[in-house]
C-alpha cells in the first residue's frame, strides 16, 4: 500500500500543495516527457482513474436489506463498503485488529495534540494515482508534496560516506565498483533510467499500458517480457554485473526485489509512481478515518444521496474470519468467526462477501467448497516482501545541522534507509513557521525502513533492536557513538511479517505470477457470492491507489451482476 517506490525516488516537477486535477495531470504529463514517453500519458490517466461510479450500474437504495460482508477493515474494505453502501446493502465489517482500522495505512502519533507522528505503513500518494485523489478530494483532505532536500542527505556505502548527490557518489562509491567506462561516467539514476526505458520501449504504447490493466489474455510477446527477474531485466537491457551491485547498494527498494518479477518493477515506473509524490496532512491515517467516520454516520455529506437510500455499516472489531462455507441449501455465504473481545466463536449468513485482506491472510481461512485451482494456487504461491520501520521521536532536530532538510540517506548497512521528515524542507519559502525550521526542536525520524531479507533479520533482534538502530543511524550521519542516547526520547517499531493479521508488507509476485494470477485473483467465486479487492489485485500493486481502484471495480462487478441477473434470494 504503497509501503515503497521500487524505483530511485525521482526529484518532484514544482508542485504545489493541495494541487488540483488539473495541477496533477500537468506534473504527470512533464514527468513522461522528462522519461521520454509523452504518448503514455492518455492511457496512464485513463486506467487510473477512478471506475465509473456504482450508481451506473444501480439506482441507490435499491439493494435494501441485502447483507454484505466486508472482512478487512484495511483501506481497500473501507472503500467496498463506501460504494457499497451507496445501493442500501447492510453491511458488515470485520476486523481482526481490536484498536485500529486501516491496515497497512499505519500513522503512530507521539503526542496527544498529534503534531509528533510518523508513518509506519504507506506514506505517499503520486500525482498519477486518480483514484487516490478520488478519495483525497472527496473527503477534503489537505495534502502537501513531500519535499526530497536538496542533494543534502548521506549513502554509507562499505564504510564510505558520500552526500547524496551525482557528483560524490561518483567520485566517493563508484570506484569500489568494477563499472565499465560508459557505466562510470554515467551517474546510477540515469543508468536504472535507461533500463527501464529501453524495456518499456521495447512494448507499444498500446501494449504497455497492459501494465496497469487486468487482462485475461495478453499476447506472447507482453508475457515475455514479463517472466524474469529485476536482476534479469537489468542485465538484459545492459547493465554490467557491477552496475547492479551499484544500484542494488545504493537502493535498498531495487535490492528487496532483485530477485522478484521485473514485471512489478516496470508498472511502479511506468505509471510514474515515485514522481511528484503527496503525504496527507496530520497522518495518512486521515484517509482511513474518513471512511470510517462516514460509514459510521447517519447523514454522511460525502454522498450527496439522501440518507434513507444509504444502507447501514456496522463494525466487528476483534473478528478473526476462521472458515467460509457456500451453503448447499440457498447459496448464500456462511462465514465462522472468532471475536476475541467476547472470547467466543460465531456464524453468520450473508448473501454477498468481499474479501479485502492479504492473500496470505486468505491463506489461513478454510474455505468450502475450494475456489478455483488458479485461485487456490495464487493463494498458497504467492509472496510478500517483509518490511520493518523503525521510528525516533528526537528532542531535536539533528540532521538539520548537517543541512538535511528532507528526503532520504540510503546504506548498505541492515538499517537500510533512513526517511527525514519534510516539514522544514518549506522553511525558505514559509519564514513564518519558524518551529518546524528549527533544529532545536522536536521531530521524528524514520530511523529505519529496512525491506526483504534484512527487515527479518532485523525483526529477529527486538531485544537489540532500538540500539543497534540508533548506533547505525549514527555511522551513517558520521556522529560520535552514542550520541543518540540523550536525543531519542521515545521510539515505534512495526515489523509487518510479525503482524498475524497481515503477514507481510505488500505483494511480491515472482517471474510471471502477476501475468498468470492477476486476472484470476479478480474473479469472483462461489456463483458471484464472493468478490475480493486489495493491492495484490490491481496494479500499481503495493499502493493505496491499487487497494482503492479494486474495491471499486469489484463493488462495480456486483452492482453489474445483480443488475443483470437480479438477486436470488
Amino acid at each position: 500500500m504503497c509501503l515503497i517506490a521500487n524505483s530511485p525516488p525521482q526529484k518532484p516537477i514544482q508542485s504545489p500543495n493541495n494541487p488540483t486535477d488539473a495541477q496533477r495531470h500537468e506534473m504527470v504529463k512533464q514527468s513522461l516527457i522528462n522519461a521520454g514517453r509523452p504518448e503514455d500519458y492518455k492511457y496512464i490517466m485513463e486506467n487510473l482513474s477512478p471506475p465509473p461510479d456504482i450508481t451506473t450500474y444501480a439506482a441507490p437504495g435499491q439493494y435494501k436489506g441485502i447483507k454484505v460482508a466486508v472482512v478487512g477493515a484495511g483501506i481497500a474494505g473501507l472503500s467496498a463498503a463506501f460504494e457499497l453502501r451507496k445501493l442500501g446493502f447492510d453491511i458488515t465489517i470485520f476486523e481482526a485488529e481490536e484498536e485500529r482500522i486501516g491496515g497497512r495505512i499505519y500513522t503512530h502519533y507521539f503526542d496527544k495534540d498529534k503534531r509528533l507522528y510518523g508513518e509506519l505503513g504507506a506514506g505517499r500518494i503520486p500525482a498519477s494515482h486518480g483514484t487516490a485523489w478520488h478519495y483525497v478530494n472527496l473527503f477534503n483532505l489537505n495534502t502537501t508534496r513531500i519535499g526530497y532536500g536538496k542533494d543534502d542527505t548521506f549513502v554509507f556505502i562499505r564504510n564510505t560516506r558520500a552526500r547524496y548527490n551525482a557528483k560524490d557518489i561518483m567520485e566517493q562509491i563508484y570506484p569500489m565498483f568494477n563499472l565499465t567506462p560508459a557505466e562510470r561516467n554515467t551517474p546510477w539514476p540515469e543508468l536504472y533510467d535507461r533500463v527501464i526505458l529501453s524495456a518499456l520501449k521495447s512494448l507499444s504504447p498500446e501494449l504497455r499500458a497492459e501494465f496497469i490493466r487486468i487482462s485475461p489474455n495478453l499476447p506472447p510477446t507482453f508475457a515475455t517480457a514479463v517472466t524474469i527477474t529485476v536482476r534479469q531485466g537489468l542485465k538484459k537491457y545492459g547493465l554490467s554485473d557491477s552496475a547492479i551491485s551499484l544500484i542494488t547498494s545504493l537502493s535498498p527498494t531495487v535490492n528487496a526485489f532483485i530477485e522478484g518479477s521485473f514485471y512489478t518493477e516496470l508498472i511502479t515506473d511506468y505509471a510514474v509512481s515515485t514522481n511528484n509524490t503527496y503525504r496527507i496532512d496530520g497522518g495518512m491515517a486521515n484517509l482511513p478515518l474518513a471512511f470510517y467516520r462516514s460509514l459510521t454516520s447517519d447523514n454522511p455529506q460525502e454522498y450527496n444521496l439522501p440518507s434513507s437510500a444509504l444502507g447501514k455499516a456496522a463494525f466487528k472489531r476483534g473478528s478473526l474470519i476462521e472458515g467460509c462455507y457456500k451453503s448447499d441449501k440457498d447459496g448464500k455465504v456462511i462465514l465462522s468467526y472468532y471475536n476475541k473481545l467476547n472470547a467466543e466463536s460465531a456464524y453468520e449468513s450473508f448473501d454477498y462477501v468481499f474479501f479485502t485482506v492479504p492473500l496470505t491472510s486468505l491463506r489461513k481461512i478454510y474455505f468450502k467448497p475450494a475456489f478455483s485451482n488458479l485461485k487456490t494456487e495464487a493463494i498458497r504461491e504467492v509472496s510478500y516482501v517483509d518490511a520493518q520501520k523503525v521510528l525516533f521521536l528526537c528532542s531535536e532536530r539533528f540532521w538539520q545541522r548537517q543541512g538535511i532538510t528532507g528526503g532520504v540517506s540510503n546504506t548498505d548497512l541492515i538499517i537500510q534507509s533512513i526517511m527525514y521528515p519534510s516539514d522544514s524542507s518549506y522553511c525558505q519559502q514559509n519564514t513564518t513557521d519558524t518551529a518546524d525550521c528549527s533544529p532545536n526542536v522536536p521531530g521524528v525520524l524514520v530511523a529505519s525502513y529496512t525491506m526483504g531479507n534484512d527487515a527479518q533479520r532485523l525483526g529477529s533482534s527486538k531485544p537489540f533492536l532500538f540500539r543497534l538502530t540508533k548506533r547505525q543511524v549514527e555511522i551513517v550521519h558520521g556522529l560520535p557513538k552514542n550520541y543518540l542516547e540523550n536525543v531519542v526520547t521515545d521510539y515505534k517499531a512495526v515489523h509487518w511479517n510479525d503482524n498475524p493479521y497481515i503477514s507481510g508488507a505488500f505483494v511480491n509476485f515472482q517471474p510471471g505470477q502477476g501475468n498468470r494470477f492477476s486476472w484470476e485473483l479478480s474473479k469472483p467465486e462461489y456463483e458471484n457470492r464472493v468478490y475480493f479487492s486489495g493491492e495484490a489485485i490491481s496494479p500499481p500493486n503495493g499502493w493505496i491507489q491499487a487497494a482503492l481502484q479494486s474495491s471499486m471495480i469489484s463493488a462495480n462487478a456486483l452492482a453489474y451482476y445483480l443488475k443483470t441477473y437480479g438477486h436470488k434470494k
